[in-house]
């Protein structure tokens, strides 16, 4: 028998120590989120997708000290959305952590539908965070003050404390909106599932934050692990997360 073992990390390792060194400053001018994150790549080499909501940052308000990935997660942090790395390029994508609110994700078309049949084992685990109607989100020293809440409710389930960041900051509120459309989706009961299914068309990877529909039930897919296995012949499986949040009354 010959075993072997393999063990990495994403692409964007490069872009963090010890691989690129880090550094600090100041942004003097005003500046888009996005245009924030593709400086953090100048002459890099690489290439970023910014799929989330944009807006204006005043001048001065962006300081950072770090890598360029740490320049990135903390834009992203902002509006606590995620960032993918391409596993075969230098590309960063930005995308929407709910894509949509929790509560609507049922009545959406789901990116990917794994049929029963093609499921090889599944398993469902209940979770349950706070339940939230509304919430207070806002910047530090710029930015609106904005009571995000679902339609057609009074608002009135909030969390303890409000949510501040500095970079929640355009006077339109576009970015506190964005930010508490995920807390509210964060909320209340819910559910994570884990599905193995055989690698094979036409379902393919199963990236994080597609909209996936597993035996008939639709969730965010958060994580996928690949596996392969020689018995008979090369068999490759991927096991899927997907979250979801159940609707309450």
């Amino acid at each position: 028998q010959d075993r072997t073992a393999l063990k990495g990390r994403s692409r964007s390792a490069w872009l963090h120590s010890p691989y690129t060194a880090p550094t600090s400053g100041v942004e003097a001018n005003a500046r888009e989120m996005a245009q924030l994150a593709e400086q953090a790549l100048d002459n890099l080499g690489w290439t970023l997708v910014w799929n989330v909501e944009n807006w204006v940052v005043p001048a001065g308000r962006h300081a950072w000290n770090g890598t360029p990935i740490d320049r990135l997660m903390q834009l992203v942090g902002a509006t606590d959305d995620c960032l993918y790395t391409d596993p075969e390029s230098e590309l960063l994508t930005v995308y929407s952590r709910w894509p949509m609110a929790s509560w609507l994700i049922d009545g959406a078309t789901a990116d990917v539908a794994v049929p029963e049949a093609a499921i090889l084992n599944l398993s469902m685990a209940p979770t349950y965070r706070q339940p939230l109607n509304g919430v207070y989100v806002s910047g530090t020293t710029h930015g609106a003050v904005a009571l995000v809440k679902i339609a057609g409710t009074d608002g009135a389930l909030q969390p303890a404390e409000p949510i501040a960041h500095e970079l929640l900051c355009d006077a339109e509120g576009v970015a506190a909106r964005a930010r508490g459309l995920n807390a509210l989706s964060d909320s209340g009961a819910g559910m994570e599932l884990t599905a193995e299914l055989l690698l094979v068309e036409p379902v393919g990877v199963i990236r994080p934050g597609l909209i996936a529909s597993l035996a008939g039930v639709k969730g965010i897919s958060r994580s996928v692990r690949i596996a392969a296995t020689w018995s008979n012949g090369l068999q490759v499986r991927q096991t899927v997360g997907l979250e979801r949040r159940e609707v309450e009354a």
